[in-house]
């Protein structure tokens, strides 16, 4: 099944996500250390790193990711 989120609105947005069973939570340790380390999104770093933790990125016109702070 595929999803995304997004805030649609003009105000911060927060959300409670809970995976089960788990194991997600390395795909988002790695990715956030990725996004550290400024790796280029042309790199096919992140569609390769969804693929082992089988996962998939469909195409999108909207950005992947938003501001981390």
């Amino acid at each position: 099944m595929l999803h995304t989120f997004w805030n649609a609105g003009t105000e911060p947005a927060r959300q409670l996500t809970v995976f089960t069973p788990s194991g997600i939570e390395d795909f988002f340790d790695e990715l956030t250390t990725m996004l550290a380390e400024g790796v280029e999104e042309t790199t096919g770093a992140r569609t390769a790193l969804a693929e082992r933790y089988d996962m998939i990125e469909p195409p999108t016109d909207r950005p992947p990711y938003g501001p981390l702070d």
